[in-house]
């Protein structure tokens, strides 16, 4: 069994919530959720009661984000309304009748549904959160019109999901309310034409957090958010698997006594992977060089990001969440001759 299949079983078993790479659980990148509880805590100077609506819940990590916002900021006045038809069932590859959450439900069939469920009880937010299992085109039609003071969109990605999700739902905000979203991305074209289209301009972007505020005639900018809501990030902590990991890979290069490093990847993660985790100092080697295919990407932490793969190396550092199999084949194809290490997968190729 993996060493993310048991970090799996050991939180839902524990009843603690879950945010890795299995099931996918794993939320959007970390830095972009202090953004959305700093929207929280701007409501909560002016709002005595909260109304939150998210269309697209997956397995819960933002609407936590939200619910712990309100309890932190809010005294916990506030209710959250969870919109996600959670029906696709993803393949769990476990042994029936072996391992159980804490409601006696077998983990081998866990549905996102079941994550969602789990990670908000886990969390101590289930209390904020009324989830209503549906697409977001049958139910918005339904929902009371200027009632909701924050809406956040992650539901459908497609041009013309998105969009209806954005036409459907702005009439539900309140005046001076926000209405924000994720993965404002060019992974994601379909978002970036959709709200471009919507707005008629550029919105306000945080790392991929967009947001925007309703006025009485228009759409504002939302500007100058800090994004130090850093308390977040312990609580959607799909962080703690990674530092399990680093540690897991210093063991290897120290057992093959290792001592340069290349990492392919020289986007958000690996600035996370310096600063978040001051990785100079928390592995036994030296990072040689960073590898990236992006021509615009220059440097990382002070590290000149080379474009060729001629840099001379005993390992690479995969350094990606959600591409680490796409990049680990690129890098095999690219450089045969030297051992590939999959930080989320934990897997090392030695060809």
């Amino acid at each position: 069994m993996s060493k993310e299949k048991k970090h799996f079983i050991e939180h839902i078993e524990n009843y603690k919530p879950y945010w890795g790479r299995f099931l996918m659980a794993a939320p959007s990148p970390a830095e972009r959720f202090p953004f959305l509880a700093e929207l929280i805590k701007l409501l909560s100077e002016k709002n005595k009661f909260l109304r939150i609506l998210e269309i697209g819940s997956y397995a819960g990590a933002s609407a936590v984000t939200i619910a712990s916002s309100i309890k932190k900021y809010n005294n916990g006045n506030g209710k959250i309304i969870c919109i996600d038809p959670w029906c696709f069932s993803p393949a769990v590859n476990l042994q029936k009748n072996t391992f159980f959450d804490t409601n006696d439900i077998d983990i081998a069939s866990y549905t996102y549904e079941d994550m969602f469920h789990h990670n908000i009880k886990a969390s101590k937010c289930d209390d904020l959160i009324q989830p209503i299992k549906g697409f977001s085109g049958d139910i918005l039609p339904i929902l009371k019109e200027n009632y909701f003071d924050l809406i956040y969109i992650d539901g459908d990605h497609s041009y013309d999901g998105f969009l209806n999700d954005l036409k459907l739902s702005h009439s539900l905000l309140k005046e001076g309310g926000f209405i924000c979203g994720d993965d404002l991305d060019i992974a994601f074209p379909g978002i970036l034409q959709a709200i471009f289209k919507f707005f008629d301009k550029n919105v306000s972007d945080y790392l991929g957090f967009w947001c925007q505020k309703k006025s009485a005639t228009n759409w504002l900018d939302i500007n100058n958010l800090s994004g130090q809501e850093n308390w977040i990030l312990d609580l959607i902590n799909k962080d703690s698997y990674i530092e399990s990991a680093i540690r897991d890979f210093n063991k290897i290069l120290e057992t093959n006594q290792w001592t340069k490093i290349i990492i392919y990847g020289g986007g958000k993660h690996t600035k996370r992977l310096f600063t978040q985790f001051d990785l100079n100092n928390v592995i036994n080697a030296d990072v040689v060089g960073i590898i990236d295919d992006n021509q615009s990407i220059t440097e990382v932490a002070g590290i000149p990001v080379e474009h060729s793969f001629d840099i001379d190396a005993d390992v690479v550092l995969i350094s990606s969440d959600n591409y680490e199999e796409k990049l680990i084949k690129l890098m095999l194809n690219k450089k045969k001759n030297i051992p590939v290490y999959g930080l989320y997968s934990q897997i090392l190729i030695n060809e």
